[in-house]
């Protein structure tokens, strides 16, 4: 390899993927007070008996989980997730909802563990999400 290559390698970054377009919602789980608390979530436990992680930990509905898969997300994966504002969160997929709450599906959830309150990016629009690249 000659020096110019090596320097041009040395240099180029590699495109991201695109992001999955997904319409979902940004909730949250964990905090004191939560109305919906569970024994594992309460001693930050994820679904892979993982440890979870305050304001980084994601627990995702089952029609998310299935979207995950289909883009080769696997549990533990860091993810990149676009909110409709243009930001993007960097999380790591560590847990999922419960199937249904009050006799109806949950779907849409990108709901994030907050161990001290609830995020301030609770209700923000999900429209896409990529695996993150190391």
């Amino acid at each position: 390899m000659s020096f110019w290559s090596w320097i041009t390698a040395m240099f180029t970054r590699s495109t991201p993927p695109p992001f999955v377009p997904f319409a979902g919602r940004i909730t949250a789980y964990g905090y004191p007070g939560d109305s919906t608390p569970d024994s594992n979530s309460a001693e930050a436990i994820g679904a892979w008996n993982n440890t979870l992680v305050d304001c980084y930990s994601l627990a995702v509905s089952r029609d998310v989980e299935a979207a995950f898969h289909e883009a080769g997300i696997h549990p533990l994966d860091a993810v990149q997730v676009c909110l409709k504002t243009g930001d993007i969160l960097t999380l790591c997929w560590a847990d999922r909802t419960a199937a249904s709450y009050g006799g109806q599906p949950l779907t849409g959830r990108f709901d994030l563990y907050c161990a001290k309150k609830p995020s301030v990016l609770v209700d923000s629009a999900v429209v896409g999400f990529r695996k993150a690249q190391a």
